[in-house]
């Protein structure tokens, strides 16, 4: 599982949002390079300072590039089982 937590406002994609392909947490295994699962493109998280969601940290993610001028915080606290890491390494 991963929380994050907005510390900026991150409501417009020149900020960089994350982004998550919706049902990839069940492809099992790593991203394909278009990002795109089951006919899924990613999509991004809009939200404001204070802002927190969860995900299944299985899930395909990203950062879209920031293009603003400012800088786009966010604090990540992840929790997984000893061997959920070990699954998706290359």
């Amino acid at each position: 599982m991963t929380v994050q937590v907005a510390l900026s406002d991150i409501d417009e994609l020149a900020h960089g949002p994350t982004q998550y392909v919706p049902t990839s947490h069940y492809s099992g295994r790593k991203p394909n390079a278009t990002l795109e699962f089951d006919g899924h493109a990613p999509q991004s998280v809009f939200c404001k300072a204070g802002a927190i969601y969860l995900t299944n940290h299985q899930t395909w993610h990203r950062g879209a590039p920031n293009l603003s001028e400012r800088v786009r915080y966010i604090m990540q606290i992840q929790y997984a089982q000893h061997w959920a890491d070990r699954r998706f390494r290359g």
